[in-house]
């Protein structure tokens, strides 16, 4: 009986889903170079969507969540300081939440970028 094949040197190393999503031609123009400035937006997308789930939802909007920022954000600040955000980044925070946490894959409904 022969031994086994020592496996690739690389088995077991696989890449992150953002090195894998970079290459994904779905995002929003700019969105990695908007998300490098905008990460605390992308935790709490992602902060909201967990809380969607867990109260039993399988589905949500991404439009939905982003006014609860916009919400919270306002609540927060003092006087008429608003909440800048750009619309069409949506669809790639939701694309990314869907492809780095396992439990809200499909839980956004994604239509192919024109």
């Amino acid at each position: 009986m022969r031994p086994p094949e020592s496996p690739p040197e690389d088995l077991g190393r696989m890449e992150p889903p953002r090195e894998i999503e970079k290459r994904n031609k779905n995002y929003p123009p700019k969105f990695w170079l908007w998300l490098a400035d905008n990460e605390h937006i992308y935790k709490a997308f992602v902060q909201f969507a967990m809380q969607m789930k867990r109260a039993g939802k399988s589905r949500y909007s991404a439009s939905g969540i982003v006014e609860r920022i916009r919400w919270e954000t306002h609540l927060q600040q003092r006087g008429d300081i608003t909440f800048k955000f750009d619309e069409n980044m949506k669809p790639g925070l939701a694309r990314l939440a869907m492809a780095e946490h396992a439990v809200l894959k499909g839980f956004f409904e994604l239509r192919p970028r024109k």
